[in-house]
């Protein structure tokens, strides 16, 4: 499973520990049996952690997908976890198209290089201000 998924077995003990992955059945001799099902939920918690989702929310999320009991609690967190991600990501969105936006049209005009300068500048501080409220 490590070499299939390009992770260490190591980070498959822990994501089981976890229990982003369920326990796998092992043989009589106590080796761990995987199936498709556990590359599915490790390539699952990769793809999470790539889009910026922390191990406790790949937890959470990993257990509405492996059917496990959740709490209405624990149900409204996750969607609640989803939205304010797919918020993060559809912000980002807005400013690199307004980022691009603002270049191509200095590239495509004699537009006053100062101008966009500062118009640059302005983008990238309220990306680093909003960074910087949103962390604890």
């Amino acid at each position: 499973m490590a070499e299939i998924t390009r992770v260490s077995s190591r980070t498959i003990r822990y994501y089981e520990d976890l229990g982003i992955l369920p326990e796998p059945e092992r043989s009589p001799g106590g080796t761990r049996k995987y199936t498709h099902d556990h590359r599915f939920y490790v390539e699952g918690a990769l793809a999470l952690k790539e889009l910026g989702f922390s191990l406790d929310e790949i937890k959470l999320i990993g257990q509405f997908a492996l059917e496990r009991p959740m709490t209405e609690t624990e149900r409204h967190r996750a969607i609640d976890v989803v939205h304010d991600k797919m918020s993060g990501l559809e912000h980002k969105i807005r400013v690199l198209e307004h980022l691009r936006d603002v270049l191509r049209s200095r590239e495509k005009t004699d537009a006053d290089p100062e101008q966009a300068r500062r118009e640059l500048t302005r983008i990238l501080q309220d990306v680093r201000r909003e960074a910087s409220a949103d962390q604890p």
